[in-house]
């Protein structure tokens, strides 16, 4: 009797713990029975009809913790409609110059102003009267402002008085071929040298005096020059020409006077 009664004790506490584990089971998949028993609509086609815990049943929604990595792209700051291409802008173009360019760029720009920019200059020549007498003619002539102001007025007077509005009356006797060799300026003396045909002068004296009279007059209308000092070919020579006029100092003005 003893070995019946243990036996059947026994029986009933494996079976408590079988529906102790199903009941513990049900409580931890009881979302996922339900929602089976629901979707596969069991009641309905056994006993033809859904139970209201069943019909009342809402399956919980999964939550994603805050900290959860998902891979749904982060909403874009900007809208984007797929039915519209998007428009790209064109890049802004750079207008600033590198420094070094932008430097010679300058540098360029102020040369170019230089060679067009002009000054004015005072050339003498001699005028001959109808009575035949010579006297002094001062003519001014715009010259390029870049150069060495005492060189190209030298030049332009050996150039003669061609350039601009034509007068028969007007005209030079230095004569021809002479060239300027060098010129320089200290203590405001102007040293000019000439070339070998300077020296000669057909007119006589008073082409003689009327070519230094020329040069003189035109260097000392110069800023910082007051007399001249005749070279030929680089070296001093104390007189010029047949006549006899002496070229070893410096000539001034009043040497014309």
């Amino acid at each position: 009797m003893n070995f019946k009664q243990h036996k059947t004790g026994t029986a009933i506490a494996c079976w408590f713990a079988v529906l102790l584990g199903f009941l513990i089971l049900f409580l931890v998949k009881k979302d996922d029975i339900f929602s089976t028993l629901k979707e596969t609509r069991f009641f309905s086609t056994v006993f033809g009809k859904e139970p209201d815990f069943i019909l009342r049943y809402d399956p919980k929604k999964t939550v994603t913790p805050p900290s959860a990595k998902t891979d749904e792209a982060p909403p874009s700051a900007f809208p984007y409609n797929e039915d519209k291409p998007l428009s790209v802008l064109p890049a802004e173009k750079n207008t600033a110059r590198p420094p070094e360019l932008a430097e010679s760029q300058e540098h360029l720009e102020e040369r170019a102003v230089k060679d067009t920019a002009k000054t004015k200059a005072k050339l003498w020549f001699v005028e001959i009267t109808a009575e035949g007498t010579v006297s002094r003619k001062e003519v001014s002539r715009m010259l390029p402002a870049a150069g060495a102001p005492l060189t190209q007025a030298i030049q332009a007077l050996l150039a003669g008085p061609g350039s601009g509005k034509p007068d028969n009356r007007v005209r030079t006797l230095i004569p021809d071929g002479s060239r300027l060799l060098s010129a320089s300026v200290s203590g405001g003396v102007a040293r000019l040298s000439f070339s070998e045909e300077f020296q000669w002068n057909s007119a006589g004296i008073e082409g003689y005096m009327a070519q230094l009279m020329q040069v003189v007059y035109t260097a000392t209308a110069i800023p910082g020059v007051r007399s001249v000092q005749f070279l030929i070919d680089g070296e001093l020579r104390e007189y010029i020409g047949g006549e006899g006029i002496g070229i070893g100092m410096p000539l001034t003005r009043s040497f014309f006077q």
